[in-house]
């Protein structure tokens, strides 16, 4: 007795979305299943390619966490169009199969050409699965709908925030202080709306990440043995665990994921476009879902520290993009800005708060919010060219209408006008301040 005996008349696979994938399912006698799975689809030049998975799951088979698909028989990554290539993976899956029925059943319930049928039909059909997901809807325009923030005013609750810095400037400090403040819903720096975080951390290990976390929650006022949710992957890529994340994601019902950090991808060279889009991608199939999801990934400055190590597709990609800028004081304290750079749908010139941190020979110490007179020469240059902008079609004005007018705080003007005088950009007479000619 064969399969195609068995079944009458042939049922067709019916391939559908799953999680970062496609898979579909055979249901053969006896609860017995064959499910077939097939991720990171990407189209080359030579055709569509993908890692394409079959398992086994029998009656009896415990689904768990770590075996949510069955039993792994198979799995390769080629060019699905390629009948030889589906012919080597079909072979390899039907001999293991084989050997195991033999022990339990005294008849064949799943012959070679019947496996090479499903799997032929599921390879044809798992890219327009995929790509159906982003099929075309009748949307009106709604006027009254603003952008919701995570975390105000530069991190957004549906996309992505990538903040970078040089190496050793407090951008990982900074990246935890913000996963900490949205989990635990603190606003002690910033003002957040709450929800699930999870840190991916692929540049440390556990206990370095243990160790700051303690230090971080208690420069924030919360008990340091309150926890945070870590997949620690240090010595993996982003590339390699991407799908892990996705799992994380859906099970914990999680709204904000922290990727420390874009350096450790695994996607190729971060200065060619192909890789930039890839990573982006890959970050926002991860918070795609009926829910705001969104993210905050950390990245290197380059040789200049103007721009994001790596390709402008990463600025193109991105709804915001943060810049860290550091400086120490006479305390020793480091001064951090974060400065808006690019963003969408969000206000553009919003002033960031200026933070302290304090270390000792143990680690952090404490965060605190400082004042521009303490750094100076963290004051942000877009607010130097809108005071300047300002004053040329005002005239001089003195330091309260130019705060008020322009929005930024007084101490910061204050400080910008110094500044500016000692650079050659403004002059004052009297208690009046207005541009060099």
């Amino acid at each position: 007795m064969t399969l195609h005996e068995i079944l009458q008349p042939y049922k067709p696979l019916e391939p559908e979305l799953n999680g970062t994938g496609v898979i579909a399912t055979r249901h053969l006698p006896n609860d017995h299943k064959i499910n077939f799975r097939a991720e990171n689809l990407r189209p080359e030049k030579t055709g569509t390619h993908a890692k394409i998975t079959i398992y086994e799951q029998k009656a009896d088979f415990q689904i768990t966490e770590r075996y949510p698909y069955g039993k792994l028989i198979v799995y390769d990554t080629f060019n699905i169009g390629r009948d030889a290539e589906r012919g080597r993976l079909c072979n390899s899956a039907f001999k293991t199969m084989a050997e195991i029925q033999s022990e339990q059943t005294g008849f064949t319930i799943y012959e070679r050409d019947h496996l090479k049928k499903d799997l032929d039909e599921f390879c044809t059909q798992v890219w327009d699965v995929w790509i159906y997901k982003y099929s075309s809807e009748l949307m009106a325009g709604d006027p009254t709908l603003i952008q919701q923030l995570r975390l105000k005013p530069f991190v957004v609750s549906d996309g992505g925030t990538i903040m970078f810095a040089r190496p050793k400037s407090g951008k990982s400090f900074m990246a935890l202080a913000i996963a900490v403040s949205v989990d635990s819903g603190t606003n002690k720096l910033w003002e957040v709306d709450p929800c699930n975080v999870l840190y991916v951390n692929l540049e440390r290990s556990p206990k370095s990440m243990q160790r700051r976390l303690a230090q971080v929650n208690n420069a924030l006022g919360i008990p340091q043995n309150r926890p945070l949710r870590f997949l620690h992957a240090r010595g993996w890529s982003f590339s390699d665990i991407s799908d892990r994340i996705q799992r994380e994601v859906d099970k914990y019902d999680i709204r904000f994921v922290v990727l420390d950090s874009i350096s450790r991808s695994g996607m190729g060279d971060l200065n060619d476009n192909k890789t930039a889009n890839k990573i982006t991608d890959s970050l926002n199939a991860i918070i795609q879902g009926s829910v705001e999801r969104g993210y905050l990934a950390i990245a290197h400055t380059s040789w200049e520290e103007k721009h994001i190590y790596g390709s402008v597709m990463f600025e193109g990609a991105a709804d915001v993009m943060v810049s860290v800028k550091t400086s120490k004081n006479h305390k020793e304290e480091l001064g951090v800005q974060l400065e808006v750079d690019r963003a969408n749908d969000i206000p553009s010139g919003v002033e960031l708060p200026m933070l302290a941190l304090s270390f000792n020979e143990f680690g952090l110490s404490g965060i605190r919010k400082s004042s521009p007179e303490e750094f100076p020469e963290l004051v942000p240059q877009s607010n130097i060219e809108t005071i300047r902008k300002y004053l040329l079609q005002s005239g001089s004005q003195t330091p309260i209408p130019i705060s008020e007018e322009t929005g930024i705080n007084a101490s910061t003007v204050r400080v910008v006008l110094s500044r500016g005088i000692k650079d050659g950009i403004f002059v004052k007479n009297g208690s009046l301040y207005g541009v060099s000619t």
